[in-house]
C-alpha cells in the first residue's frame, strides 16, 4: 500500500484557484461575544485561510462571520471588500515556526461567490 501525500489530495479537491493575500481578519463568533484577530493567508471563491493565536479552542465545525480587511501594500481584492461573510472551520493545524506558534485555520464559506476574484 502506498502513502498519500494529504496536500496533494487537497490541492486536486479544490474548486477554485487561491490568492495569497496579507491582511488582518477577524472571527466572530455566532453570538457576536468573541472576537479574534487573524492573519490571512489567503482567499478564494469558496474560502479563506488564516493563522490564529494558540488557546482559543478552534475545531472542524465551528461557524464564525469573518470580516476581512486590507492591511497591506497588496492590491485589494473585491472579495476582501465585501461585508462580514459566514463560514464553517473545515480543517485546523497548528503550525511552529521561528515567527511564533499559531493555528492554521480553513474556513469555507457559506455561499461561496463564483466568478468573485
Amino acid at each position: 500500500m502506498t502513502a498519500v501525500d494529504p496536500l496533494v489530495t487537497l490541492e486536486e479537491r479544490r474548486s477554485s484557484g487561491r490568492q495569497h493575500q496579507d491582511a488582518e481578519v477577524c472571527l466572530i463568533s455566532l453570538r457576536g461575544c468573541d472576537v479574534l484577530r487573524c492573519r490571512l493567508h489567503d482567499v478564494s471563491e469558496a474560502g479563506v485561510y488564516v493563522s490564529a493565536p494558540i488557546g482559543f479552542g478552534l475545531a472542524v465545525g465551528q461557524r464564525f462571520e469573518v470580516l476581512l480587511g486590507v492591511d497591506s501594500a497588496n492590491e485589494p481584492n473585491p472579495r476582501l471588500l465585501s461585508p462580514g461573510e459566514y463560514a464553517t472551520v473545515v480543517r485546523t493545524r497548528v503550525d511552529v515556526g521561528s515567527d511564533g506558534d499559531s493555528v492554521g485555520v480553513a474556513l469555507r464559506f457559506d455561499r461561496p461567490h463564483l466568478g468573485s476574484a
